[in-house]
């Protein structure tokens, strides 16, 4: 189990790769790939989230924000119009 910093600075990692992925988003081509990407940080999470319940609503809320990025990715992809 990490410790209490650690498992701050892996929060402040994901939520920066978050906005880097978002940003990325708008510019690349490779949308299957960003979603494997996205969804792979996602699934650490809810493994994080396990092992620190006393942070589940706060890791709950980043993986919400992953699943809307994915969900907004898929959409576009859907309709590149």
């Amino acid at each position: 189990m990490e410790t209490r910093e650690a498992l701050e600075q892996r929060l402040r990692h994901s939520c920066r790769t978050l906005r880097a992925w978002t940003w990325m988003s708008t510019v690349s081509d490779r949308t299957d790939e960003i979603i494997d990407i996205l969804r792979d940080e996602a699934l650490a999470l809810v493994d994080l989230g396990r092992q620190h319940p006393d942070q589940a609503r706060r890791i709950g809320s980043i993986i919400c924000y992953y699943r809307r990025l994915i969900e907004q990715l898929k959409s576009d992809e859907a309709d590149p119009a």
